[in-house]
């Protein structure tokens, strides 16, 4: 990156910090009451480690900010605020909520129509959103699928669907028959509740007797809330097994509150009345001008670009093989010249 061209970027952002002081001032207000700017979230939090939240401390994410009736006079950012895109906003944090870890060896393979499922029990409504399965491979199983089902008695509801999924590559998994743990995270997390049978259900439809995942566990009643299953027709009809037990572990998702996040390429934010917002990120900064006479014009699609003034006098017109589609062109003159125009000759 050139110098000027750093220089213009880093007016752009101050720019930008400053037309919206406001809106600035607003949220860290809102943060502060939240409590986010002393004890707030820290290492596990939306402003990464050592982070004490938006604020005026000297530890803050902003510092050496003065707010006046409102309005920031002066920013100074001295740590990196972390928002993660998406509809999790500030983030999250996993709970471990259910678990069997008892081994004392392989249990069943899962492969093509042959499928394993262990039941469980939630203990309290809560939003699962990653499983952890103790696994191993056999040849080349090829992607895994696991999911959660709804129960019909103690086993999987037959011939019914996932409520939510996740997948994995069995080829990556190792080959002891100890197993490793391998987590598995929900493509769209779903809520559990409380008393509820659900069953985590595996296939490796890619799979043969040659090539498969082998699941571990005990087949000594370790976990009272749930059993093994198996289906040998893609989950059509189950067979259960009580008193068997994979191992296995279900986390649960607790969102933190949250009043900005970025989505798309547009800042959100809730204000005092819990009216969303939306600022977009895309839009040009007067920090893009650099001198008198700039010109916004566009090298390309959704790209803007800068024209510096022309000389005095000069004229603007298209150009195609210029970087912004337009230049500058110098006026010539005639003066006391014979100049013939439209076939008449007219004295200059």
């Amino acid at each position: 990156m050139t110098q000027r061209n750093l220089q213009r970027t880093l007016k752009l952002a101050f720019a930008i910090l400053e037309e919206q002081s406001d809106t600035i001032s607003l949220l860290a207000a809102a943060v502060q009451e939240l409590r986010y700017a002393s004890g707030g979230p820290r290492a596990t939090g939306p402003f990464g480690s050592g982070g004490d939240g938006i604020g005026l401390s000297s530890r803050g994410i902003i510092s050496g900010a003065t707010i006046n009736e409102l309005v920031v006079s002066r920013l100074k950012v001295t740590n990196r605020l972390k928002i993660p895109k998406g509809t999790d906003k500030f983030g999250s944090t996993n709970t471990l909520r259910e678990s069997f870890t008892t081994v004392t060896g392989p249990i069943a393979a899962s492969f093509g129509a042959d499928w394993n499922a262990q039941g469980f029990t939630p203990l309290a409504t809560y939003r699962l959103v990653n499983v952890i399965l103790k696994v191993y491979r056999l040849g080349s199983p090829g992607t895994v699928t696991v999911g959660i089902r709804n129960n019909n008695g103690n086993s999987p509801e037959f011939g019914g669907s996932d409520i939510a999924t996740g997948t994995f590559d069995g080829n990556a998994l190792g080959t002891d028959t100890a197993g490793t743990e391998q987590t598995i995270t929900m493509i769209t997390p779903v809520e559990l509740t409380q008393g509820t049978v659900y069953h985590i259900a595996i296939r490796a439809t890619a799979g043969d007797s040659s090539n498969y995942v082998g699941w571990v566990g005990d087949i000594a009643a370790g976990y009272p809330d749930g059993n093994r299953s198996v289906s040998d027709d893609s989950g059509a009809t189950w067979i259960s097994f009580v008193g068997h037990d994979f191992y296995f572990k279900i986390n649960s998702q607790e969102i933190l509150e949250a009043n900005v996040w970025i989505e798309g390429d547009d800042f959100h934010f809730f204000d005092e009345s819990d009216v969303e917002h939306a600022i977009p990120l895309d839009v040009i900064s007067k920090a893009f001008l650099d001198a008198k006479g700039d010109l916004i014009t566009a090298s390309a699609n959704n790209t803007p670009a800068i024209l510096t003034a022309g000389a005095n006098g000069d004229m603007l017109v298209p150009n195609s093989d210029a970087a912004g589609g337009l230049e500058w062109v110098s006026v010539v003159t005639y003066e006391d010249s014979v100049v013939v125009h439209e076939g008449e000759t007219v004295h200059v």
